[in-house]
């Protein structure tokens, strides 16, 4: 795979002379700095992979039509642990069986079975409780303590999807400058050409 960069210069290269020259940029990137290139592709292709197919509305839809359920469910069990175990499986088989990870509906309710889970410990503590906020926050952008207990994780963006936002922008920053630097060049071609014309005219008349 040629990779997001490259596909975008391709695909706007006509504006600037043809899809040719725009490749021709990005092949010598490569060569000066492939590893770069290609560790920015493999991040792109990851993060986009993740993302490009989520629907966040019907994710959100699902993920509280399974809350309502984990709910109702919870008190048909008397070990804690072994009912974890089944909506972890439920969630992993069922729920998001076939979608791309990481997404927000596994997210959302891993982290609902993650604190279940630890609610159900013998020496549960405030300690491990701002444990798991600590972790949440490092999840959610904004997430506000508690937020998990009303099931409200879509109401905050979760980073990897801002991560996958900033390496598609800095995908499309490279391919600009690309072009920017091809159309530089094409630029400067007829300025070499006058001043190859002049010392010609100047070779002629010695």
């Amino acid at each position: 795979s040629p990779g997001l960069p490259l596909v975008l210069a391709e695909r706007e290269g006509s504006l600037y002379g043809g899809r040719s020259q725009s490749s021709d940029v990005f092949r010598e990137i490569r060569e000066t700095h492939g590893d770069v290139m290609d560790a920015l592709d493999a991040h792109l292709d990851g993060a986009n992979d993740a993302t490009q197919e989520e629907d966040f509305e019907t994710s959100e839809a699902l993920f509280h039509e399974w809350l309502h359920t984990f709910e109702d469910q919870a008190s048909g069990f008397s070990s804690p642990l072994l009912f974890c175990q089944l909506k972890y499986k439920e969630v992993d088989t069922q729920l998001c069986d076939g979608m791309r990870t990481p997404n927000s509906l596994r997210l959302s309710a891993c982290a609902v079975i993650f604190d279940r889970l630890l609610s159900s410990l013998t020496h549960h503590t405030a300690l491990i409780d701002a444990l798991k906020d600590e972790v949440f926050r490092g999840l959610w952008q904004g997430y506000q303590a508690d937020s998990h207990i009303k099931g409200e994780f879509f109401n905050y963006k979760p980073y990897y999807v801002i991560a996958s936002e900033q390496e598609s922008k800095m995908g499309s920053m490279i391919s600009e400058l690309a072009l920017l630097t091809e159309d530089k060049r094409t630029l400067q071609l007829p300025q070499k050409k006058m001043v190859r014309s002049i010392e010609s005219r100047r070779l002629e008349g010695m």
